[in-house]
């Protein structure tokens, strides 16, 4: 029966290569031209600035929350794979134990146990 998808080439166990391969030209990096990359960045922050000025602060508020919200599911895969299990519960505690690390990063020395010394 044929398929759409090509098969897998027996002796090398992988797709064969298309016959056009050598046409398929590489994009431009524009990394390699400094004004290219600057005229990119502007470009990139252009449209960021007039997204974010054409929203209201319900929407920005809203967007915060989203984008929260995935990165917090990011860091529940980081922590699953880590720990090599599938067990959400498991991977929450982990994300618990890393936040509680860096709390303790960010108010190390702002509070202190002692009455400061009196000069």
């Amino acid at each position: 029966m044929r398929t759409m998808y090509p098969e897998w080439h027996p002796a090398t166990r992988r797709l064969p290569i298309p016959p056009n391969w050598r046409i398929l030209a590489p994009m431009p990096n524009p990394h390699d031209d400094p004004a290219a990359l600057k005229a990119l960045q502007d470009d990139i922050y252009r449209r960021r600035v007039l997204r974010a000025r054409g929203m209201t602060e319900e929407e920005r508020l809203a967007e915060v929350f989203e984008l929260s919200n995935h990165q917090f599911g990011m860091m529940l895969g980081g922590a699953m794979a880590r720990l090599g299990t599938t067990d959400e519960a498991e991977g929450w505690a982990e994300v618990r134990r890393w936040m509680r690390r860096l709390d303790r990063v960010r108010d190390h020395g702002m509070y202190q146990n002692s009455k400061p010394a009196l000069a």
